[in-house]
């Protein structure tokens, strides 16, 4: 998790890799069960009606936007923080 190993360590974890997927691309058949399944259609994710933000314009999903005065703003315009997953963890969002 901190990453901190040597250069020698990084290039001799690679290595381990490497034979580790080579080992795995000659295991026997047998070693496997292959069996054709049904699996349930997965559930789709709602969509959201959008609406034009009132100060800037922007599109935003209606269950993001904040109604100020009977008008929807975009959280930004609202001065509302929200936050976002992205590939790093989560984090404020600053649009």
């Amino acid at each position: 998790m901190k990453r901190c190993g040597s250069e020698e360590e990084w290039r001799r974890l690679s290595e381990l890799w490497e034979e580790l997927g080579i080992k795995m691309l000659y295991l026997p058949e047998d070693d496997f069960k292959i069996e054709f399944v049904k699996v349930p259609e997965i559930e789709r994710a709602p969509i959201f009606n959008s609406v034009r933000c009132t100060s800037c314009g922007e599109l935003v999903m209606e269950i993001r936007s904040v109604n100020v005065s009977g008008k929807p703003y975009c959280l930004k315009c609202a001065g509302e923080r929200y936050y976002a997953v992205i590939g790093r963890g989560i984090v404020e969002w600053r649009g």
